[in-house]
């Protein structure tokens, strides 16, 4: 029935029949959904700050509760006998917390976060893992599987025979089946030199893009083992392998100033990052006594790309349209073909940039954006600097050298520059930032960059 506040008084009956009290005939009370309309607001903000700490709540104790830390792990074969030809003879020695003795997780560059791949065949395959030869193991998805193939098919096409026993009477058909096997298995040496030899490399490869790590990957004592036991068979009798059959050539770095204005730091900063790698007695550069013979001789020299005259590019051609094996004649200009001799003479470049408003020089875009072939398949290493390091210049020149495809190394380091100050031609660094700079690691940085561009130029 409708109502109205339009009405009127009704008489209320006493038993003895009289109407001395009048009621009112009033609105209906609205009740709960009268009062959830009127405070929906308040309600929902109530319970989206009840759900945010109970997920501040559940982080922290990921983090602190010790149960929830727990590794799930898959159990690899039995662990082996000291003196086993298998992968894992050595595995008795490894510190591990007893729970974990001889099984094998894979574990993140980024600290807790971990994939599991259960504890039987059957839990791995419902988790989507797969046996992996290389590895020995049963590894997730999510962990790398380099040089898998390479390892799986380096015996003519064929899988390495293994074996339920010893006396090698029972040969196992395929590696499916040697990932199924609950028990240990036996196999060649050289199986077990060509895993040493593989897993190495795809530490190397995971290391430089920062990807996971199964426990066998990450254990210094496996990569010890495997390089011991490889350097072992090298130190046997064998004609062939004194046999003169392998070259080398010196090669040649150019540490580049990436700035034209003046006045000027960049040459100061670069003559820097020089005498860094120069210092160097790991990085065979000058240190050498005979350059002409020595095959890893490096030879550092500095580029000033002020004086190299490149106007704001005028070519009329596109540079990746030239003939790959030898562009320079083909260019328009006479800057541009003395420019792409210059690049053409140097195996490996060090970028030596600041950073202009999160990005790299003018100069340095267009000096490199003259070229094309002459950069393609070179190492390349970036030295960013600024009042915070330079970080975003380096990363934009990343992007720019990839385009490029260049090699760029992983190690980038970046200089803080706080103190030293720019006035006149000469510029002398500030003590305070040399200082800062040691205590931020940064020449072991630049030694490190040194040494992954030598690694990149023996490839």
């Amino acid at each position: 029935m409708p109502l109205s506040r339009n009405y009127e008084p009704v008489p209320k009956a006493d038993t003895d029949g009289d109407s001395d009290v009048t009621l009112t005939n009033r609105q209906t009370r609205r009740g709960v959904p009268g009062f959830l309309k009127r405070n929906l607001a308040a309600i929902t903000i109530t319970g989206l700050l009840v759900v945010l700490m109970m997920l501040v709540v559940a982080v922290i104790t990921s983090i602190t509760v010790e149960p929830f830390r727990q590794i799930l792990v898959v159990k690899t074969p039995a662990p082996l006998a000291t003196g086993h030809t298998g992968h894992t003879g050595h595995a008795g020695d490894a510190v591990y917390p007893i729970e974990l003795e001889g099984q094998r997780q894979c574990l993140p560059t980024k600290s807790r976060t971990t994939y599991s791949c259960g504890n039987s065949t059957t839990e791995a395959e419902e988790r989507g893992c797969a046996y992996d030869p290389l590895a020995g193991c049963w590894l997730h998805k999510e962990c790398p599987r380099d040089f898998t193939h390479e390892f799986a098919t380096f015996n003519n096409g064929q899988p390495f025979a293994y074996y339920y026993d010893e006396a090698m009477t029972q040969q196992m058909k395929d590696y499916d089946e040697v990932g199924r096997n609950p028990d240990r298995y036996w196999t060649s040496i050289r199986e077990h030199l060509v895993h040493c030899l593989y897993l190495l490399r795809r530490g190397h490869e995971v290391h430089m893009r920062g990807d996971r790590l199964d426990t066998m990957l990450g254990d210094l004592e496996h990569v010890d083992h495997c390089t011991n036991m490889l350097a072992d068979w090298l130190r046997r009798d064998d004609p062939v392998l004194d046999h003169v059959g392998t070259s080398g050539f010196t090669h040649c770095f150019m540490s580049f100033t990436s700035s034209t204005r003046r006045p000027r730091l960049n040459p100061t900063i670069t003559q820097y990052v020089y005498d860094v790698l120069f210092a160097d007695p790991i990085i065979p550069t000058n240190h050498s006594t005979n350059p002409d013979t020595d095959p890893r001789h490096i030879t550092l020299e500095i580029i000033d790309l002020s004086s190299q005259n490149l106007p704001l590019y005028d070519e009329s051609i596109i540079p990746a349209s030239l003939p790959a094996a030898d562009p320079t004649p083909h260019y328009s200009k006479a800057h541009t073909r003395a420019w792409s001799a210059v690049v053409r003479q140097y195996d490996a470049f060090i970028f030596v940039t600041p950073q202009y408003n999160w990005s790299i020089p003018a100069s340095l875009k267009n000096a490199l954006d003259y070229l094309f072939f002459e950069w393609v398949g070179k190492p390349a290493g970036i030295v960013s600097y600024g009042s915070r390091g330079g970080g975003k210049a380096a990363e934009h020149l990343r992007g720019v050298l990839t385009g490029l495809r260049m090699r760029v190394v992983g190690t980038a380091p970046g200089l803080s520059v706080k103190f030293t100050g720019v006035s006149g031609e000469k510029v002398e660094l500030d003590e305070r930032d040399v200082a800062g700079w040691t205590g931020a690691g940064i020449p072991g940085m630049m030694r490190n960059m040194g040494m992954e561009l030598v690694c990149e130029l023996d490839k």
